[in-house]
């Protein structure tokens, strides 16, 4: 029987072959979808990519809460990298600082919208 107050051991070398192998699949389906001859191929492309993308969010998450990987650096990277397909982020703006500037910009164009 398994002690609930036992720390379970971070499975790191599963998490990145899932994050590699989640990443592939989504570029993958990215290009057959923008190369797609038939609308068929763009639908399971997309259907596919629905689940790469969801796993490379659900990464994303165990990085924020710090189960990605036991070395902190390379958890808080992974988080950011995951992030700049999830979110708003570019290679030019991946500073928290900037990121906050950008949301509080967003949220002043939203509000000059709905005036």
């Amino acid at each position: 029987m398994l002690d609930a107050a036992a720390p379970l051991s971070i499975p790191s070398r599963l998490n990145l072959v899932i994050a590699v192998a989640a990443i592939a699949v989504a570029v993958a389906c990215l290009w057959s979808a923008a190369h797609a001859p038939h609308w068929s191929i763009l639908a399971l492309a997309a259907f596919a990519f629905s689940f790469a993308n969801n796993t490379i969010f659900s990464l994303q998450h165990e990085c924020v809460h710090g189960t990605f990987h036991p070395n902190r650096r390379l958890n808080e990277l992974a988080g950011v990298l995951f992030a700049i397909g999830i979110n708003r982020l570019d290679a030019r703006n991946l500073t928290p600082r900037e990121t906050m500037r950008q949301l509080e910009k967003d949220k002043d164009t939203v509000k000059e919208m709905v005036r």
